[in-house]
């Protein structure tokens, strides 16, 4: 899997820690799928956009992402929704965390790396104002943020979490 999808199923899997009983959670890759579907009453679907990387000046392989993800939700999911991208925010935001087994390409063959990742969110943000459709309302939330990352090509190296 290349970083995205590691990403995503990595993000995914740490949602859903947060999430209550009876709700059901899906990350989607902006990308790959049209955004904006409703989702049902327990459905929330989370949709993350990743920008053009960019490599840091002063460390020749580290690179930043921007990446923005919008949460989706109906009725009473919109306050579940909010609290678990919070409760994500305040665990992961300025921490490094760890992607294990990210292929990349290199000469004409693929290698798996350990991954290094600094995660950097903004506050999530109600964006879009209830759209009252009969008796449900829906609105999104979004949170924006940097992720950057270095492949440990290093063995024995071993990072902390800050």
């Amino acid at each position: 899997m290349n970083f995205n999808e590691r990403y995503i199923e990595w993000f995914e899997k740490e949602l859903k820690g947060y999430l209550k009983s009876g709700y059901n959670l899906k990350v989607i890759e902006e990308a790959t799928q049209k955004p904006h579907t409703i989702p049902n009453k327990t459905d929330i679907r989370v949709y993350v956009r990743f920008g053009w990387g960019n490599k840091q000046p002063s460390i020749t392989d580290r690179i930043d992402l921007p990446i923005t993800i919008e949460a989706l939700s109906e009725s009473d999911g919109f306050t579940i929704t909010k609290k678990v991208l919070e409760n994500f925010f305040n665990d992961f935001s300025n921490k490094l965390t760890i992607l294990k087994n990210v292929e990349v390409l290199e000469e004409d063959e693929y290698k798996e790396y350990d991954f290094n990742v600094w995660h950097k969110y903004s506050t999530p943000a109600t964006t879009k104002p209830y759209q009252q459709i009969g008796t449900e309302s829906r609105t999104s939330i979004l949170m924006t943020g940097v992720v950057s990352f270095l492949a440990t090509k290093h063995k024995g190296v071993y990072l902390r979490e800050l």
